[in-house]
């Protein structure tokens, strides 16, 4: 899973040899650099907990034990926090300084990585006010092209299209239209491929008679495009609480 925009938590690199700071500094060149959370757990709590992974505990402990530590800082907000299955983590963005970056947004790619799927809802959780659009892309094994999947906007024609489009055809991609209130935090939005309502999508009852909607439910991997946000672009609003939060993505397929 992978996001293009940085999240709260920094990187670290280790300690070097003096010789090779200077060279660094002097060249400009730097080594790559990644975040191993995996690798947090102090020495007297070395093991992570089974069962909720944002804690460690010591070697001997079972799962049951209060004896536990946060394996992150209680400030840090990794991207894994989104699909971690523990309803007490959220991944939090970076915040947006301007309007313009905000507009411009953030791009989440999630690997399904075990080789293709099909995928029938997506079901995104938000922590922070919802973004005003999003765009959701799949692409399929093997394939080297991202495909529109669906849109979602409180204005389509931010992308040229229509508010809750008609679907033509099995495989038809239109824009469903976000309500012009939601909630301050904690609102959710949910793709459904095979759900009559609110635009039927043809052969949605029929679907292993129907050819080309089993095609397109085909992923591999989705990426997921979130744009602007509503309630925090006024000008009296702190630019500070212009984030993306998230607690949960569910990807359901088979």
């Amino acid at each position: 899973m992978a996001i293009e925009n940085p999240s709260f938590e920094s990187p670290t690199r280790s300690p070097k040899p003096f010789v090779l700071d200077i060279f660094e500094i002097r060249s400009g060149k730097f080594p790559q650099l990644h975040t191993q959370s995996e690798c947090r757990c102090p020495g007297s709590h070395p093991r992570v907990h089974p069962l909720v992974q944002r804690y460690c505990i010591p070697n001997s402990a079972d799962d049951t034990t209060n004896d536990r530590v946060l394996r992150l800082s209680p400030e840090a907000h990794p991207l894994n926090y989104i699909n971690d299955n523990d309803i007490g983590t959220s991944w939090i963005s970076s915040v947006f300084y301007t309007i313009e970056q905000l507009n411009h947004g953030v791009t989440i790619t999630i690997d399904l990585e075990n080789g293709q799927y099909q995928v029938f809802y997506i079901i995104l959780q938000f922590f922070s006010p919802q973004p005003e659009a999003i765009q959701i892309q799949r692409k399929k094994q093997h394939d080297l092209d991202w495909e529109d999947w669906q849109y979602f906007s409180r204005d389509c024609s931010v992308f040229g299209m229509e508010n809750n489009g008609l679907l033509e055809y099995p495989d038809s991609v239109n824009c469903l239209q976000l309500p012009s209130i939601t909630p301050y935090s904690r609102g959710n939005i949910t793709f459904s491929v095979l759900t009559p309502e609110p635009n039927r999508r043809p052969g949605y009852n029929d679907f292993y008679n129907t050819p080309s909607l089993q095609e397109f439910v085909k992923v591999s991997e989705i990426k997921i495009h979130l744009l602007g946000q509503y309630h925090t672009t006024a000008p009296s609003v702190d630019f500070r609480h212009r984030y993306y939060g998230i607690d949960e993505i569910t990807v359901s397929g088979r």
